[in-house]
């Protein structure tokens, strides 16, 4: 569809607008229009929620649904369908970050197994070695109590060698009543004196052989118990060191059995993340196929439907609309003016945009009547741009007339008093189709006034009013 532009020049148009008249006499929906149209959407979405929820429910047997966009326009279903593919593409760059974290806590269990397991090494030599140390001093102990009972042996001996020695002596002198010296002494010759001395002398040097073996034997046994306490000494400070050897690997297994653990722990959540997010991709997976699959088509088909049906409702309205205009009956004179005021700008002036002027502008007071040129069908009640009330023409009527002629009223007041026409109406001339006001691009209260004929081809207002 080929659009006119339509310029207005004069110093109450700064720029170009465009009136949205074609050939074919097709104009922008208009408020009414698209009131119509926003209620058969909202039918529309009403109709498709309904749809979706059934489909929902028949196939939530076979595949979960998640509750995306109700039944939103088929552009809404495919970005929900994106959502759910960035969605199933995050959850899988997730999972492969826990399979690599799963991996990585895979060979700390390994490294720490292998650290348990040289620890528990490290820890049965130290138990053997503990042993061996106290079989040891076992020994040590069980020697020195034999060294301990030899000692008491010998000093039981001593002490009896010692008790006979002086028994003799005291049976010698009870025998005699004499001392030892005083009985040698008492000897009754040289031969005597000689046997007494030798019997004497043999008696102590046994007794003194005696004694001397003792001592021997207390000093070797002494020596050998000192020996045995040094050895005692080493073997108990290798017995604490064994201990504390022992203890301290004692800790260290308790340590890494508690980080085998751990790791246990964590490779088992980690695990049961990686199950989650399966699972959860595989329902994202069902999910984007059963949109892809069914509702994004039905969309399509009911948007399709929808279509089908506006285009023939357009078909007949725009078919009502030529067979209502072509009731209008031709003017039978000239154009009256449509509204009383200064003409500021002629038909083709150019301003200082250096624009073609496609209609006259007539300077008036805000809000005096403007009527209509001539008895015509109101094709067009709205703004030439939708939504901006200060673009191009702003709020402005399209009349078309019975014989084939247009004519445009343009800055049309939409506040205080909007246009009271609306559109498929016939109008008479003179009916009053709104108010001057300052709509669109104006420096100034006017209206802008056109005149074209069928093909859209612009005339000069003037050639149509009275002088």
């Amino acid at each position: 569809m080929s659009l006119i532009a339509c310029a207005s020049g004069s110093w109450n148009c700064r720029a170009d607008s465009l009136c949205a008249i074609n050939e074919e006499g097709t104009l922008p929906p208009s408020p009414s229009r698209r009131r119509s149209e926003s209620r058969r959407m909202s039918r529309l979405t009403r109709a498709t929620t309904v749809l979706l929820l059934l489909a929902t429910l028949v196939g939530s047997a076979a595949a979960p649904v998640a509750a995306g966009p109700a039944a939103g326009p088929i552009e809404d279903a495919k970005r929900w369908v994106q959502q759910l593919t960035q969605q199933k593409e995050q959850t899988q760059q997730e999972r492969d970050e826990k399979e690599a974290k799963l991996k990585q806590l895979e060979q700390q269990e390994q490294s720490a197994a292998d650290a348990l397991q040289r620890v528990e090494g490290e820890l049965y030599a130290a138990i053997e070695r503990l042993e061996a140390i106290e079989t040891k001093l076992d020994k040590i102990e069980v020697h020195i109590r034999d060294l301990e009972a030899q000692q008491e042996e010998h000093r039981a001996m001593l002490f009896q060698r010692s008790a006979a020695y002086g028994e003799r002596l005291r049976a010698i002198y009870k025998l005699t009543q004499t001392p030892p010296l005083v009985l040698i002494l008492g000897a009754t010759d040289i031969h005597d004196f000689l046997k007494r001395l030798n019997l004497f002398s043999a008696v102590a040097r046994e007794d003194s052989r005696l004694a001397a073996a003792v001592q021997r034997e207390q000093e070797k046994a002494e020596s050998v118990r000192q020996e045995l306490d040094e050895e005692k000494a080493r073997a108990t400070a290798l017995r604490a060191e064994a201990t504390e050897v022992k203890l301290t690997l004692d800790n260290k297994r308790a340590l890494q059995q508690q980080l085998i653990a751990q790791i246990e722990a964590e490779e088992a959540r980690t695990q049961q993340e990686i199950t989650d997010m399966d699972r959860q991709a595989q329902s994202l997976t069902g999910q984007i196929q059963h949109w892809n699959e069914v509702e994004i088509p039905r969309l399509e088909e009911i948007q399709r439907l929808e279509e089908e049906r506006r285009r023939r409702e357009a078909e007949a309205a725009s078919q009502a609309a030529s067979q209502a205009a072509s009731r209008v009956a031709p003017p039978s004179g000239p154009f009256m003016w449509p509204v009383s005021g200064i003409l500021t700008a002629r038909y083709g002036q150019r301003t200082f945009a250096q624009r073609f002027h496609t209609g006259v502008d007539i300077a008036a007071n805000l809000r005096v009547p403007i009527r209509a040129a001539a008895t015509g069908f109101v094709r067009y009640v709205g703004y030439a741009v939708q939504g901006n009330r200060g673009a191009s023409y702003g709020m402005y009527v399209i009349l078309q007339h019975g014989d084939g002629r247009v004519t445009l009223y343009a800055h049309l007041d939409d506040r205080v008093s909007p246009p009271q026409v609306n559109e498929g109406q016939v109008i008479e001339r003179g009916t009053i189709v709104g108010v001057i006001g300052m709509t669109g691009i104006t420096s100034g209260p006017h209206l802008h006034f056109e005149v074209r004929e069928r093909d859209g081809a612009t005339r000069n207002p003037l050639e149509f009013l009275p002088t």
